[in-house]
């Protein structure tokens, strides 16, 4: 329902391995992952998606990493490497920082390959936002003596554009066989972006903010950011509501009632979100430490997702699809 489009790539010839690195990255930054485990299915990844980063070992029986690399430059020169080595030389390590790798890992520390790709996904993020690098959330001094701890928002990112909650499905109305009804849709919404409680969590937690001004803040300043990057957006500063019509109906029960039919359905609607990837950076003035932390967030469009929900007189039921309502 909520498919995101993949921006890590990981490459190794052993594809139960690859899926395996491809997990522990989504697992602990939630960044979409796709393996693969030969060139053909490299380049048709690489032709069907932006990959940010890739991950490639480079001892494969087909082509050495460093090879595939240079193939890779050429259909995405901006998706940035990570070498996995396990036979690799000194040779073929220094070769593939000359040619362009940002860094290599044994295999033998797999562990710590989440927080390899991710800071080269930040640096990817920098690098095609800059625009976005000096975007200052706030500074919060905390209390009187401790350190004064900016935020700047780093990068946002649209990775989804037809979100639903699984959630937010409401019955519009019920339909009994015989029936035909004229259904009248409505959406409300409003300039504003949702954040998950999981993300609220995080955000209170590891970001260490808990002010309520701040939060507001924070939250207008990144939805100021999503109206300036994509500008075709609906964006208000007052709620609305819109309202559309459709159609439906059921046919009659059959004469032979013993003859499987629909006695009733169910018309349910959502709203369908953007889902937006932002990082954040937290940085403390005095002690120049710094943290980088990737959130989630959402943003409600003038659209809504419809399925019908129809059950039959052998008490089974099926679900379908009908399609968005665009106001």
């Amino acid at each position: 329902m909520n498919n995101v489009e993949p921006e890590i790539l990981v490459i190794d010839d052993n594809s139960d391995f690859a899926q395996s690195a491809a997990d522990l990255i989504h697992i602990k930054y939630g960044l979409s992952c796709i393996s693969a485990c030969d060139k053909y299915s490299v380049l048709e990844a690489l032709q069907h998606n932006i990959i940010k980063v890739a991950i490639i070992d480079q001892v494969m029986p087909e082509i050495k990493g460093t090879d595939l690399f240079l193939e890779i430059k050429k259909v995405s020169p901006t998706t940035k490497a990570i070498m996995l080595t396990g036979e690799a030389t000194s040779d073929d390590m220094g070769h593939a920082m000359n040619i362009g790798f940002s860094s290599y890992l044994n295999k033998k520390e797999i562990t710590k390959l989440p927080d390899y790709v991710f800071k080269q996904y930040v640096e990817y993020e920098k690098q095609h936002h800059n625009n976005l690098n000096t975007c200052l959330l706030f500074t919060e001094r905390k209390l009187f003596v401790l350190p004064i701890i900016t935020y700047t928002l780093v990068s946002v990112d649209k990775i989804n554009n037809s979100f639903v909650f699984d959630d937010s499905w409401k019955t519009a109305t019920t339909i009994h066989a015989g029936e035909e009804q004229e259904i009248e849709f409505s959406i409300e919404f409003e300039d504003e972006i949702t954040i998950s409680e999981e993300n609220e969590s995080k955000i209170k937690g590891e970001l260490d903010i808990n002010s309520k001004s701040h939060m507001n803040t924070l939250k207008s300043t990144i939805n100021t950011e999503l109206n300036k990057k994509y500008s075709s957006q609906h964006h208000t500063s007052e709620k609305e509501i819109h309202k559309s019509k459709r159609k439906w109906s059921l046919p009659k029960e059959p004469d032979d009632t013993s003859v499987r039919h629909i006695i009733k359905r169910d018309i349910e609607n959502a709203p369908i979100y953007n889902e937006y990837r932002i990082i954040i950076k937290k940085e403390c003035k005095l002690c120049k430490s710094s943290q980088i932390f990737p959130l989630t967030i959402y943003k409600q469009t003038n659209k809504i997702k419809t399925r019908q929900i129809d059950y039959y007189s052998d008490n089974s039921k099926t679900e379908t699809d009908t399609g968005v309502e665009k106001f």
